[in-house]
């Protein structure tokens, strides 16, 4: 539905700003805001500069009173200094002896101190502290922090904080705090940098109020975006909300805070700036159509960059948000704009996919929108880029990482990796960046792209830029914040030797060079040893040495710790590590243990624990006394093989070379056991003799029994040899035990095979009677085997067959079928058996019924169709249908499903003007029908034939399928065409019983009339099938698949069902803007007016402009734009009489004009009339107030147009 112009109150209060402004204006033009100066009476007195200390990103707020002194009105020109240079001005008037004080909200960047004045007052010294206060820690997003240090060796994990969800941010640190949220239902918390304990955390937004962004510190406090469609104002100090500003949907772009003004951007496609302390809006600026707004803007010089998923990059002022220019990028663009040197570097996306195709980084002039240079990587562009000392380095999804030269775009050096989406860092000349592919961290010389480390994340999905840090590296994962830090010095090999005498000796490794030792010694005697009593070897790891051992004067146990080891960064690697060693000349006191009586062949053990020393054992030596080779260490195990009477000797050193011995006596008894034989493994039948024969044990003596075990649960039996009968079939062990006259014994063990030979009983059931399509039961469940049934094999008798024991079967035809059951056991017995099945005919029916009626007003129609069985898809179809006008409606009800084939559902034969009456008049593309036909004949412009689907459940379901013309719904046709840039034809909607899940691969087979095509002269190939999917409408290709007379048939498939729309793209122009170069002119000058025009079709095309003289045509052009782009027409004319005129382009309003009679027009008399210099001060009264008046019209038509524009905004 198209709705006519409406003035309401939002667009009248626009429209008196705008005249206040004018009004504002005009009382400031005479003077001019760069040309204004003092008067002789104005002075300046009370500069105040609040605050004095404060961190980078905060703003200091500047108040200064202006006094005029003097009996008359006189202007003031407030300046604002920075270390001597102006970077604001305030300008104004003032009556007679009257006083203002003026503000200024300035934000600092860059530690260091200042002189800040106002009003040419003496400076006073603000300082500014170090800090991250917002995303790359600036306003131009530039991510180089030269005065910052991370990890340059591999690190290790300092702390790590655990919320349950995602962090995808790059933190917040000022002062000794650092700020960082969750996202997915995550806190924002306040952290020590450095050991991770909380301070406070916060909810903003509720469960809903999840994060995406960096928070921004400004004057302590945090802003931030959230899920819950809003931007929060957060006290830094305890996590309590100030105040919200309210989107439309999530705010997932890094807020940016200068001057005291919060912008940012939103998913409904605005960029917003709000008052930073009280969350007023101050002004947004909408894409053409909502698009995500997720890039976090950069705000230089008093103008705001920002990129969006609407393929651009535009530069916006920042106290107006009017824009100033877009650049047209070849895809959707998250990437953050980095500004440096009048140039704004941002990447692009990938046309191909995120990883693949080519993803690119522009180089963009900030001045006027042109490309200076652009470098194409590997897959999407979509973080930001970082600037430093003219180098831009860039990651891509790709896993491209590479350094350019800032001016020229050449590549300096690349780097490989998997997936880089966060944005890299550089601190000081190293570059640190996260790889969301494989999970890692890395660090790279920024210089020549060397790869310092690569660190291995202990939790994955590294999404977020990395921020370094006072020689920390903070990075964000699935589900924690991690801290990572160069490590500490390892101290590692403590040793505490003694080399001769009483001498004492200390060495011990470190991972790292050392500056600060301290080794302490206690024992008998005492001291401490530093960094100068050692002598350093190696690298990585480096060896500490005494230069001299210490006499230590006394024998005892001496300890020496390590108790400090700090590197020249100052981190004490030492825990403590320590070494003892004992100082002894005594020889050891030995002991063998008791004697001992053994039998042969028998293990023995000996013990020599009870020795002792003073200063340690350093070996034991065992002589068995039987010539086998001696054994060392404390214990030993010894068989002796022979029996008698050994002498065994111990020998014990310390571990200073002294020795000593003992010896006990070991007696050794006879014990030989005998050897059982029980022969070979046997294979023998069930219920079959088999012999056993243990003939061939022996023993050193004599055998003096025999016992047989058959392991069937049978009696034993006893005697060199044995006869056994097997019931079962089956694996036994059997088993000899034989015993001599000393009872010493043996066993020995032969596996008897038990073949099956009994083949199993097989049950097929009793015979069956069934219709044919119905499924008969067979069960197998009554056979029956001795041992168990292996396998089950079902012949069917029409062919098929299975290998359940339980089946369902259904037979395609009528008849008699023997079925036959083999059933085998593991032995391949077979049992067999049969049943016979008879399967029936199944009845049918078919009917049919149609109705109508008509009336002089209107017509309808309906008919109801039944299918029964022998339809091609085997189920039961009714379709009623019914007509009124252009729109149909079908009751479809589906039974009997058969979900082995698709089910085909015949609405209509395939629409042609012969059967719908067409009388073949000129009708246009959403007519009906002409006036004379009757209402009976209405031709409607599409309808559907066919639908056919895929169906994954048995139940019989309804369909209800209305088709109807664009016309009868212009709210979503309207809709449709904003959101898609295609206008439709009609519209399907297809409302069902049956679950969504339920339904795969809907192909539609639909019409539409060709007459549809000449009215709006697209062709054909431009049609698709729409499905709106309530957060977009989905394309669906549709080919052309029949054409009649008067018809295309296409078809289309769907994976599902709901509300489709008939569509094809095409061009829609929108003229937005329209200027006119001058607004006063002589007859015979030429005037231009620049045209501003959009396509917000979905198809390219020519639009033609015409310029109108009140109300009359006088010129032409026209613009040739690609779907959804931008482009600018300029369009000319010549008065050739003076007067007034109103100009408009189309239907957009231009403004006025006034054309003067040329100066050669003038009389001569006129002239001769004038005295010289006379017309010096008409004139100039003349262009002062033409120039005004063409101020206040201007201005008037701007704030016209933003009033029009604000309108179609909200509608």
């Amino acid at each position: 539905m198209t709705r006519g112009p409406e003035i309401t109150r939002q667009q009248v209060s626009t429209l008196v700003l705008a005249l206040v402004t004018v009004i504002s204006l005009v009382a400031w033009v005479p003077v001019g805001a760069a040309a204004v100066t003092n008067g002789a009476d104005i002075s300046h007195t009370d500069l105040s500069v609040t605050p004095t200390t404060l961190y980078e990103g905060s703003a200091v707020t500047v108040n200064v009173t202006v006094e005029n002194t003097g009996g008359t009105q006189q202007p003031y020109n407030t300046t604002l200094t920075v270390d001597g240079d102006v970077v604001a001005y305030q300008t104004g008037t003032l009556n007679a002896g009257a006083t203002e004080q003026v503000t200024f909200t300035k934000t600092l960047w860059g530690a260091g101190s200042y002189d800040v004045a106002a009003g040419g007052l003496s400076a006073q010294t603000v300082t500014v502290e170090e800090a991250n206060a917002k995303f790359h820690g600036g306003p131009g997003n530039h991510g180089y922090y030269p005065n910052q240090t991370g990890p340059l060796t591999e690190p290790t994990e300092a702390w790590s904080i655990s919320d349950g969800t995602p962090q995808v941010m790059q933190p917040t640190i000022v002062g000794d705090t650092l700020y960082t949220a969750f996202h997915d239902g995550g806190s924002l918390y306040a952290l020590d940098p450095e050991t991770g304990e909380e301070k406070w955390n916060a909810t903003p937004g509720g469960a809903s109020g999840s994060t995406w962004t960096t928070p921004a510190y400004a004057n302590g406090v945090l802003y931030l975006g959230s899920n819950d469609y809003k931007l929060h104002a957060i006290n830094a100090t305890d996590g309590t909300e100030i105040w919200s500003y309210q989107t439309q949907t999530n705010v997932r772009s890094a807020p940016a805070v200068i001057d005291g003004v919060v912008y940012f951007g939103s998913n409904d496609g605005n960029l917003t700036a709000v008052d930073a302390d009280t969350g007023e809006e101050l002004w947004y600026y909408t894409m053409y159509q909502p698009v995500l707004v997720e890039s976090n803007p950069a705000v230089v010089d008093g103008v705001v960059y920002v990129s969006g998923d609407d393929d651009n990059l535009t530069a916006l002022n920042s106290t107006t948000g009017a824009r100033i220019w877009n650049y047209a990028l070849p895809d959707e663009s998250q990437s953050d704009p980095t500004v440096a040197n009048d140039t704004v570097f941002v990447g692009s996306d990938s046309t191909m996919g995120e990883t693949s195709g080519s993803g690119s980084v522009y180089a963009i002039n900030a001045t006027d929108g042109t490309e200076r240079w652009n470098y194409s990587m590997a897959g999407d562009v979509d973080s930001s880029q970082v600037y430093a000392d003219g180098v831009v380095y860039a990651g891509s999804r790709g896993g491209e990482l590479v350094a350019l030269d800032a001016a020229d775009g050449n590549e300096r050096w690349t780097a490989s990796g998997t997936d880089f989406r966060g944005a890299p860092v550089v601190a000081g000349d190293v570059l640190y960046i996260s790889d969301y592919g494989n999970d890692t961290v890395h660090a790279f010389n920024a210089t020549d792209g060397t790869e310092l480390w690569s660190y291995d994340s202990p939790v994955n999905t590294l999404y977020p830029t990395p921020l370094a840090w006072n020689g920390y590296l903070y990075y964000g994962s699935a589900s924690q914040f991690h801290a990572l830090t160069e490590p500490a010095p390892t101290v590692s090999a403590v040793n505490a030797t003694n080399p001769s005498g009483q001498n004492l000796s200390v060495s011990f490794d470190s991972s790292q060079n050392l500056t600060n030792i301290s080794v302490s010694v206690s024992g008998p005697s005492s001291t401490t040893f530093t960094e100068g009593d050692f002598v350093e070897s190696g690298s990585g790891p480096y060896m500490y040495t005494l230069a001299s051992p210490y006499e230590t004067g006394s024998d005892g146990t001496y300890t020496v710790t390590v108790g400090t080891a700090e590197n020249v960064d100052g981190q004490d690697g030492a825990g403590d590590e320590s070494d003892s060693v004992t100082i002894d000349t005594t020889a050891p006191a030995v002991d063998a243990g008791a004697n001992a009586t053994v039998d042969e062949d028998t293990a023995v053990e000996f013990n020599a624990s009870s020795s002792t020393d003073a200063s340690g054992i350093a070996a034991y030596e065992w002589d068995f006394g039987d010539g086998s080779a001696n054994a060392t260490g404390e214990n030993a195990t010894h068989t002796f093989a022979d029996p008698g009477t050994y002498t065994v000797t111990l020998n014990v050193t310390d571990t200073v070379g002294n020795s000593g011995f003992d010896t006990l006596t070991a007696s050794v008894n006879d014990t030989t056991s005998p050897t059982a034989s029980a022969g070979a493994n046997q294979t023998v039948d069930e219920d079959t003799a088999v012999s056993f024969d243990g003939s061939t044990s022996t023993d050193n003596g004599a055998i003096a029994t025999y016992e047989w075990g058959f392991d069937d649960g049978t009696a034993n039996a006893t005697g060199e040899n044995a006869t056994h009968t097997f019931a079962d079939p089956g694996t036994y062990d059997v088993v000899l035990t034989v015993t001599d006259g000393g009872d010493n014994a043996d066993s020995d063990s032969l596996v008897v095979t038990v073949n099956d030979t009994t083949a199993p009983t097989a049950d097929a059931g009793g015979n069956k009677s069934v219709t044919r399509g119905n499924a008969a039961e067979f069960d197998a469940g009554g056979s029956t085997d001795n041992v168990a049934i292996d396998s089950y094999e079902w012949d069917f008798g029409d062919g098929a067959s299975s290998t359940n024991a339980s089946e369902t079967h259904s037979y395609d035809s009528t008849g008699t079928y023997t079925v036959t059951l083999n059933v085998t056991d593991a032995a391949g017995n077979v049992g067999s058996d049969t049943m016979t099945v008879t399967v029936k005919a199944k009845s049918s029916s078919s009917s049919s019924s149609s109705s109508s009626s008509s009336s002089s007003s209107s017509s309808s129609s309906s008919s109801t169709t039944e299918s029964s069985e022998g339809t091609d898809d085997n189920s039961d179809v009714v379709v009623d249908s019914k007509s009124e006008g252009t729109s149909k409606r079908a009751n479809v009800s589906v039974r009997n499903v058969d979900t082995s084939r698709p089910v085909v559902i015949a609405l209509e034969p395939v629409a042609n003007d012969t059967e719908t009456g067409e009388t073949g008049t000129n009708e246009s593309a959403g007519d009906a029908g002409t006036d004379e036909e009757p209402a009976s004949s209405a031709a409607e412009n599409i309808s559907v034939a066919q639908l056919s689907m895929n169906v994954n459940n048995g139940d019989d379901f309804t369909l209800n399928v209305t088709t109807y013309e664009a016309t009868e719904d212009e709210a979503t046709g309207e809709r449709f065409q904003r959101e898609t840039g295609a206008t439709s034809a009609g519209f399907v909607v297809v409302n069902h019983s049956i679950h969504d899940d339920d339904i795969e691969d809907v192909t539609f087979t639909f019409s539409v009339r060709k007459r549809y095509f000449e009215a709006t002269g697209i062709g054909p190939e431009s049609v698709a099938l729409y499905r709106d999917e309530h957060t977009q409408w989905r394309r669906l290709d549709a080919s052309l698949v029949e054409e009649s007379e008067t018809h295309y048939v296409f078809e289309a498939t769907s994976p599902g069902l709901s509300l489709f729309t008939i569509g094809s793209t095409v061009p829609v122009f929108e003229t937005t803007a329209a200027e006119v170069t001058e607004t006063s002119v002589s007859v015979g000058q030429e005037i231009e007016v620049a045209v501003d025009v959009s396509n917000l079709g979905g198809a390219g095309g020519t639009h033609a402009l015409d310029l109108l003289v009140d109300g009359e045509r006088v010129a032409g052009g026209t613009v040739e734009l690609g779907a959804f782009q931008n482009g600018t027409a300029t369009l000319s004319y010549a008065f050739d009489e003076a007067g007034t005129y109103e100009l408009a382009v189309g239907d957009q309003v231009v403004g006025s004009i006034t054309v003067e009679e040329s100066q050669a027009a003038q009389t001569a008399a006129s002239a001769d009339e004038s005295e010289p210099g006379a017309d010096d001060g008409d004139g100039d009264g003349g262009n002062a107030g033409w120039t005004l008046a063409a101020v206040v019209a201007v201005l008037l038509a701007a704030g016209a147009g933003i009033a029009y524009r604000r309108r179609e905004r909200d509608e």
